[in-house]
């Protein structure tokens, strides 16, 4: 080609150029803007029957691109709404194609909004403020139907067809007609630009953020401007923001009446835990750190009834907690519905525990698995089957959802062990006996009832209707079957009725109420044990058989153990029955004040494996934190009878008891066995001390010794009355209850077998 003819079409295409944007200026010239804004608004008006109000001037503006330029923009809500504007914009540019001008026609290329302010509000029941559709008794006004005369100024048509649309610096807010609660979403850029093969489709480029978290959209949907009827809406977009990646395809069959909707999503992430705090959801006071989740269903139904098919969720792995979910929602405008199986394993629960606060210390495996049902405010938790290592818990769960929350249900085990899930009590350091020149600092320091708090807070808004049952309990060694209990808790007040379970051969029942109303929790408990083996009960092998009855009827207030018993009022009696006290254990095992008393009074017969218990028994009297025993603990062996008096000051856990061991049958006394002393007990609870009390030996061995020696009359006389009083029934005197006294002979007098020979000599 020559360069001629080169120049030649140049110069053609030049005119031509020249003539078409001269066209097109002529033509924006002769534009009336006035008629302009009316065409505009009352089209808009006829579409979707709201009021567009253009505020400011109306410009067109010449250039390589034509353009109509609109500021301070509202579109007006429906009658009813909470907002009185939908949207309001401060700019509003329309470019125009160029060609289209030339026949009097203006058509929208691109549509550039800035800072927007879009309020979409929403409600469980109804469209909101998305409801687009004209009011009855609208009809096109004549301005859009007849053609306008050249001579006014105004343009033969106005079609609003929009091939890009560009949104600057917007914001979104979500506003909930129902709970009144606002939520608001920054929109930095959004395009969408129609395909060149397909006019009703279009590229979507959104940047927004969720929780401050950068959030970008990609993909393809359908143009809002171009929606053919019987044509589905298409959409196909990729969400991404840290951490997290989102897909979403498919199809609504009619858009505008939201009708036909089948979408398919999934949703995988690092941290499920994020993705909850992404959607608002407050997780602070969780560390719990899951892992990697993936999520998907499929979104199906319209706008009144939404459905949410094929769940499958799964988050985490096992070796820490792997949770998984599959089942459905249905409704989700309306009663939502939902109908999932669940299921929680790991093979690490200790270090599950521990990263949510809590104490887990049994086999390292877990696996809870459960059907949640329900909707709107009742919900259920059917076949529950719960495995913790060697624990396992079955049952059913209600939970009510109301102005108060309601939980109801039976739940049943046939082996739970508390201790896997809590470690020793706090405060208590130890409590072995300790000599009377134990030190006062290490009194204080091995307190037995601990101060930390008890989890007597109850909600406020819960309520509970528990059944428990639990085949088999480990307690601090000992083995307790068959629990049976009902927990009620209603305006923060728990009641434990019946309680009921076995232990070491004989049955424990109980009533307990606790209530947390007030500013200090009130606590009442009545015990009553029957044929319990205190034998099965005690280490070291000390004693066994010794059924026992309990009975315990006490009230206190106070939000920790110590504070419960320094407030403590009631009474509390034990009596066991008889058993074996095993001689070479007791002489051994100094574990407890128990045993270290049986042991100094028990007048022990090495050569014999055991003696006889023939009954024991204690009675306090509790007044404002201070049990007392006033003749109120009593033992009897085959070969020693005890009485006691002492007091138990259940705030500073200070001990004073007083026992006077007394001898049984033909047990002679001896000055090397403490039968000749009066027993003290003080010091603490946690740090005891036993002894002999000085002042009774001393008064003893001498009247013993004196009597011994000159055979006085008046030592032998207080022997005889000691074995006297021995044969009343120390555990019945304890127990507060008549000691019936046994008849017997009068003692002989040590002159009786002088008598005779006297008689006979005076006779003669």
């Amino acid at each position: 080609m020559r360069l001629h003819t080169i120049t030649k079409v140049c110069l053609i295409v030049l005119v031509v150029l020249t003539v078409l944007l001269g066209g097109g200026f002529i033509a924006l010239q002769s534009v009336n803007t006035q008629t302009l804004r009316s065409i505009i608004t009352e089209q808009v008006q006829a579409a979707t029957g709201r009021t567009l109000n253009i505020a400011g001037p109306l410009k067109l503006h010449w250039g390589l691109v034509p353009s109509l330029l609109a500021t301070d923009v509202s579109l007006s809500n429906p009658v009813g709404s909470a907002h009185p504007e939908m949207v309001r914009l401060s700019r509003l540019e329309l470019e125009l194609a160029v060609i289209p001008l030339l026949r009097r026609e203006i058509v929208v290329h691109r549509l550039i909004i800035t800072a927007p302010d879009i309020v979409i509000e929403t409600e469980m029941h109804g469209p909101g403020n998305l409801d687009f559709t004209p009011p009855i008794d609208s009809r096109p006004t004549e301005q859009m139907n007849k053609q306008l005369s050249v001579d006014s100024g105004a343009f033969t048509s106005f079609q609003f067809i929009v091939k890009e649309l560009k949104i600057i610096d917007g914001r979104l807010r979500w506003y909930d007609r129902d709970t009144q609660k606002t939520q608001s979403f920054p929109i930095y850029t959004l395009t969408m630009q129609t395909e060149a093969a397909d006019q009703g489709l279009m590229h979507i480029g959104l940047s927004t953020a969720l929780q401050g978290r950068k959030v970008t959209a990609t993909g393809r949907m359908g143009s809002p401007f171009s929606l053919e009827s019987g044509k589905p809406w298409l959409l196909d977009l990729h969400i991404i923001t840290a951490g997290l990646r989102g897909h979403v395809h498919g199809s609504i069959a009619d858009l505008a009446a939201q009708q036909g909707v089948s979408l398919a999503f999934t949703m995988e992430g690092t941290e499920v835990m994020e993705a909850v705090h992404l959607f608002g959801i407050n997780v602070s006071d969780t560390p719990l750190q899951v892992g990697n989740f993936r999520c998907a269903g499929q979104l199906q139904g319209d706008r009144s009834q939404l459905h949410v098919d094929n769940i499958t969720f799964t988050a985490g792995d096992k070796q820490l907690l792997l949770f998984t979910a599959e089942g459905r929602a249905r409704d989700l405008t309306g009663a939502l519905s939902v109908d999932m199986n669940t299921t929680l394993e790991s093979e690490k629960p200790s270090t599950l525990a521990q990263q949510v606060g809590l104490t887990y210390h049994g086999e390292e495996s877990l696996h809870i698995a459960g059907r949640i049902q329900g909707g709107d405010s009742s919900w259920n938790v059917t076949a529950l089957q719960a495995r913790i290592g060697a624990n396992n818990l079955d049952g059913n769960l209600h939970i009510r959802l109301a102005e108060r929350v309601t939980l109801t249900g039976a739940v049943t085990s046939t082996f739970f062990n508390p201790a896997d899930f809590y470690t020793g009590a706090p405060g208590k350091t130890g409590t072995s006996i300790q000599t009377q020149d134990t030190t006062v600092a290490r009194q204080q320091v091995n307190r037995v009832f601990p101060r930390t708090s008890l989890p007597m807070t109850f909600p406020p808004l819960l309520d509970t209707d528990l059944s428990v049952q639990i085949k088999e309990m480990p307690i601090e060694g000992w083995d307790v079957h068959n629990i049976a209990l009902t927990a009620v808790l209603q305006n923060r007040r728990l009641h434990i009725h019946p309680f009921y379970c076995e232990l070491a051969g004989g049955t424990l029942n109980a009533d307990a109420t606790v209530d947390a109303a007030g500013s200090s929790p009130g606590v009442t408990l009545q015990v009553q044990g029957d044929q319990i083996e205190i034998g099965r009960l005690t280490k070291g092998a000390v004693l066994s058989g010794g059924k026992s009855r309990l009975n315990m009827n006490v009230t206190a207030h106070g939000s920790s153990v110590d504070a419960l018993m320094a407030s403590a009022t009631g009474e509390v009696s034990l009596s066991i029955g008889e058993g074996r006290l095993h001689n070479k254990a007791l002489d051994t095992f100094s574990g407890d004040i128990f045993t270290q008393v049986l042991r100094m009074i028990n007048p022990l017969d090495k050569r014999r494996e055991s003696s006889q218990l023939v009954c024991a028994a204690a009675r306090f009297l509790i007044r404002d934190g201070v049990a007392t025993a006033n003749q109120g603990i009593g033992l009897r062996t085959s070969q020693v009878d005890v009485l006691g008096s002492g007091t138990i000051n259940l705030q500073s856990e200070k001990i004073e008891f007083y026992i006077t061991p007394k001898p049984r049958g033909k047990t002679g006394l001896s000055l090397t066995t403490p039968l000749a002393g009066l027993i003290k007990i003080e010091g603490t609870l946690g740090a005891p001390s036993v002894g002999i009390d000085k002042s009774g030996v001393l008064k003893t061995a001498t009247s013993v010794g004196v009597g011994i020696a000159t055979g006085g009359l008046s030592t032998l006389g207080e022997f005889i009355l000691d074995k006297t009083a021995a044969d009343l029934d120390p555990c019945q005197t304890a127990l507060g209850l008549s000691p019936q006294k046994k008849s017997s002979p009068q003692p002989s007098s040590p002159l009786k077998k002088f008598s005779k020979p006297l008689q006979k000599l005076f006779e003669r």
